[in-house]
Parts: C-alpha cells; structure tokens; sequence
C-alpha cells in the first residue's frame, strides 16, 4: 500500500535583483518616529504575524532540548521589498520568492519560575504611563543564551519618585515582584522563501543558510526601548509631548502595563504568553532600528515605498526575487519509495538469478519425437521392458507405424 501526499512548487517567472530583508540592528540609529500604534501591534503580535515572522526548527543545543524554548525567523515581510512587489501581474502569479535574504532568528527559553534569578538596578529601566509603571531588565546571560531578561508590572501608584516600586516590605523595591523572564539567543542568517504576493503571508522557507551568532550587548535593547516607551522621570515630567496622557507613547506603554500585570495569577505563570510579549518587544527594536525600515519610509524626498534600490544598504541586502506560479503534485512518502525500491530490486535480482541457473544447467539431448523433446524415456512393451531411445522408434516410420508401435506402450520419465 502507497502513501503520497499533496506538495506545492514554485515556478519563478524571472529573477531581479530587489532590496529588503533585515538589517543590521543599530539602537542609535533611531527611526526618528517615537512608539505609535503600529509598533503597539508590533510589540502584541510580531513573532506570531505569519506576514513578518516564520516558526523554525532551533538553532542552539540549549534550545532544541529545552521544551519551552521556541524558534522564530524575524524576516520582516514583503511589505519592505523593493521594487514594489505587488504591481499588477497576470492573476496566476499569486508567489514572490526570494533568495539568499538576511533575517534574524530569535530563540528563547522561559525562565519565569527559576527563583535564582535576580537583577541589579543598571541593568533595568522604568517606564511610565499615568499611574502604571513597568520594568524591563536585560543583562548578559549566565543560564544559557545571549541575554536574559524579564518584565515585571508595578501595582497602580505604588511608584514613587525615584521610581522604585514595593508590595512587600520584605523585598523592597522592585523584587516584590515577579519577573516574566527568558533567554533570548539572536543569529543572523540568510534564508530562500516563498510568500503571497497579496497577503503577504510566509508560505514555506525553501532554504536556509549558516547561522552567525549575534553580540548585541543588553544595554542597546534598552536605549531602543526609550524610543518606544515613556522612561519614568523624577516629578512625573514628561520627556516628550508623545509621552503625556492620551498620547501614542504613553498608550503604548499603558497597554503593556496592563498585559503583564494582569497575568500574574497562577495560569499567567504557566503559560507562555507573557513571555511571548517579551521577545516581541525586542523583535519590534531588530524590525526598527536598521537601516532596510528607516530608509523604506523615512528617506528624504521619497514615497513611502520605493520603487528603486535603496542607497547606502549593505550588499547583503541586495539579492535576487521574482513573483511566481505555484502548483500543486503528489508526492509519494518516503517509505514508499524505499519500499518501492526494494521492490522493484527483489524482482530485478530474481530475474537475473533465474537466466544464471537457466545458463548454467546442461540442456538435455533433444529427441524426434516432439512432446518428449525434454528427456528420454524407459519403455515398457507386451510384459518386457527395455530402454530404448526415441529416436530410434520413429526412424523411418510413418506417423500411422508411429502410433501403431505406440499403442500399450507406458512411458516412465527417467
């Protein structure tokens, strides 16, 4: 019995040469565009937007053995490809395909619940908004990974003015609370993909390449995270009018204030989700800070999207792309194959064995008469027997003598 399933190829219509993918993350090269609404959506949804982000098989040892850890291609889309790929083409090529294009892979590992885990005051920032406050921590990572880090969301106006925040007299300051925590591992590699020219969505990864470690060191994620939120400033000022109430940092901060806190309770702890949060956030600041996004909507005297190869990216940020037909085959498993295979040898190899013995074994003295050809035979006659050849029976008779001479007579095969 076969098994086959159904596949989809893609037929590339013609290569060019367009730009895009990611680039190189750089946390002072601001996008100059405080957190609005859209990097809201970015910090919620990032690594589970099939149209930006693409699930992967682990990179590290620490990962594939690790039940929670989970693997992300940040990949950033079609929506930053240039020339334009969705101009109007004939209906059937529905597939954009790239080749060779660098993305990040972001790996981590929820270490929520491990106790041992603690944070100096460096290596944390507080943000603001209305009476709610957050603290994002990040430090080099001695639990495995790169990085580690935490979130943790203050009770509504316990924060006071050096921006400290207690529940418990017991752990003052901000170890009152709990930290959703994870190791976040960060490689760059190039990848081959295939994704719908109208929705954007990642349809499958053909192909990817070495994967480079990368050293980001904790600090540039948290100069980024300025730029996203509303860092707490002694006396409640403001630092930015995108920061005072109603505004977009300030809501954008307000709602990741009410994400974390309302997952401490015991299922929050338990589940993932949180966490997920987390990783987004540094995932939004690799999408942000580089140069492929900030010169796709910012460049000077030019639409938002490109229509020409951008100036000044690096050369890895130039390769090949192409709309494409995709088609659909049956392709059989893989154990039909082999047993197919096996098949088709067994019977070849008898074959071959059956013609071997065929050469190998004497044919025997063909005699005149045709339907014993194969042997000779011992005849019996009238009570007396005798062994006599064939040949010598039908000498020189007729077929009526023949039958004749026959007739009582027993023919034994030898």
């Amino acid at each position: 019995m076969s098994d086959a399933s159904p596949r989809t190829s893609y037929r590339p219509a013609g290569w060019s040469t367009v730009r895009g993918g990611m680039g190189i993350f750089n946390s002072s090269d601001t996008f100059q565009v405080p957190g609005d609404y859209v990097t809201n959506s970015y910090i919620f949804n990032m690594l589970q937007d099939t149209r930006m982000a693409s699930s992967t098989e682990a990179i590290s040892h620490e990962c594939r053995n690790d039940l929670t850890c989970e693997a992300t291609l940040l990949v950033g889309g079609l929506r930053w490809i240039a020339p334009w790929p969705y101009i109007q083409l004939p209906s059937d090529l529905t597939a954009f395909l790239t080749s060779d294009m660098p993305v990040y892979q972001l790996e981590g590992r929820n270490t929520t619940l491990d106790k041992s885990i603690s944070w100096a005051t460096s290596e944390c920032r507080v943000y603001q908004a209305v009476d709610s406050a957050i603290q994002i921590c990040a430090k080099e990572s001695n639990k495995g990974g790169s990085i580690l880090t935490g979130i943790r969301a203050c009770d509504p106006g316990k924060l006071d003015d050096e921006g400290d925040c207690s529940l418990n007299p017991q752990w003052p300051g901000w170890d009152s609370f709990v930290a959703f925590s994870s190791t976040l591992d960060i490689y760059r590699l190039n990848i081959s993909m295939a994704a719908d020219r109208r929705s954007s969505a990642i349809l499958e990864v053909t192909d990817k390449g070495k994967p480079t470690r990368q050293d980001i060191h904790p600090s540039e994620f948290l100069d980024a995270f300025d730029n996203l939120f509303c860092p707490f400033s002694q006396g409640n000022s403001t630092i930015s009018r995108y920061c005072e109430t109603g505004q977009v940092r300030s809501d954008v901060t307000l709602n990741l204030w009410m994400f974390v806190y309302y997952n401490y309770q015991s299922e929050g702890f338990e589940s993932s989700i949180a966490v997920d949060t987390l990783r987004n956030i540094y995932a939004t600041a690799l999408f942000l800070y580089n140069p492929v996004f900030r010169g796709a909507v910012f460049a000077p005297n030019a639409p938002a999207f490109l229509r020409t190869a951008q100036q000044g990216l690096a050369d890895e940020n130039y390769f090949p792309g192409t709309p494409a037909r995709r088609s659909s085959h049956l392709a059989p498993a893989p154990w039909t194959v082999l047993a197919f295979t096996v098949s088709v040898g067994f019977l070849i190899s008898a074959s071959l064995l059956a013609i071997f013995f065929a050469l190998w074994f004497k044919q025997p003295q063909l005699s005149a008469f045709g339907p014993l050809n194969a042997f000779k035979a011992d005849l019996v006659q009238f009570g007396q027997a005798a062994s006599l050849d064939l040949d010598a029976l039908v000498t020189g008779m007729t077929d009526k003598e023949v039958a004749l001479a026959a007739d009582g007579i027993r023919v034994r095969p030898r």
